[in-house]
Order: C-alpha cells, then sequence, then structure tokens
C-alpha cells in the first residue's frame, strides 16, 4: 500500500515542479511519511542521520564554492537550489542506506540535467525542475529496485 502512496506523492512532486515551478509546501511531510512507512521494516536511523549529514554537507559545499566564485557570500536558495528541491532530497532520504544515497544523488542529479538538456531543445527553460526530474529517477528507483540492488551488490563484490 505505502509503495504506491509513495509513487503517487512522487508523481504530484513531478507534476506540480514542471507545471507551477514549485511543489505545495503540504507534499514535503507526507511524501517523507509515506517513504517511512515503505521502509520501516527495514529503516535503520543511522542511515537517516548519515544521509541528512551527507546532504548537509554537500549543500554547505555547494554554498561555500558558489561563495567563493561569485566573490560575495551567497544563500543556496536564492537562484541556485530552491529550497524545494532540498524538501524533497530530505523526504526521500528514508528510502536509501548511505551508500545507496550518495550513488542515487548523483546519478539522479546526472540524470537530471540529461533530462533537463534534453527538453530544453523542444522547450526553453530558464529553470531546472530537479526536485520533479529526481522525483521520477526515484520512481524509477522504487519500480525496479530489486535488479538495481543485485547489480549493486555484485559490482561491489
Amino acid at each position: 500500500m505505502f509503495f504506491y502512496t509513495t509513487i503517487a506523492f512522487l508523481l504530484l512532486c513531478f507534476i506540480q515542479d514542471v507545471k507551477y515551478r514549485g511543489i505545495f509546501w503540504i507534499v514535503f511531510p507526507l511524501l517523507l511519511a509515506s517513504c517511512v512507512l515503505l521502509r520501516w521494516e527495514t529503516l535503520m536511523w543511522k542511515d537517516l542521520i548519515f544521509n541528512f549529514l551527507f546532504l548537509t554537507a554537500t549543500m554547505l559545499g555547494l554554498t561555500f564554492y558558489l561563495s567563493i566564485k561569485l566573490k560575495k557570500r551567497i544563500l543556496i536558495t536564492n537562484g541556485h537550489f530552491s529550497l524545494g528541491d532540498i524538501l524533497f532530497l530530505i523526504a526521500i532520504i528514508p528510502l536509501f542506506s548511505l551508500d545507496e544515497y550518495i550513488l542515487f544523488f548523483t546519478a539522479g542529479t546526472i540524470f537530471t540535467l540529461l533530462i533537463h538538456i534534453l527538453i530544453n531543445q523542444v522547450k526553453k527553460q530558464q529553470t531546472i525542475p530537479y526536485a520533479g526530474y529526481m522525483s521520477i529517477a526515484t520512481i524509477l528507483v522504487l519500480v525496479f529496485q530489486g535488479s538495481i540492488r543485485n547489480n549493486f551488490a555484485q559490482s561491489w563484490m
């Protein structure tokens, strides 16, 4: 049941972010709750903490990098990365162990950029609906999680 609920919230994120370039705030706690309930039996608190620390370090690193590059102190959510994108990345934390989250974050970001490049050829967009495209990446991971985990485990052996 929670699998389909999570998929529905992810689709809602995609539709809202692509159409309105924003996601209604209530979707994030509902998505987080759905992700927690989906993984409740295998949920590891240390994974939640480490995933959150990874995301925090990544956002701080990006803020630091952009501040140096632009030669002024910046706030990452002012024109670079939206608060909705960050809230989305927090909401999906329960779905992954730390190594899976790092891999998903990296591969999902590349996927998002590739999708944006392809769509931008047809329809010019000023901003990237990051959370929306990452929602599609998350759906793909959830649907194909068995084969992904098997291939991921085999590649590390």
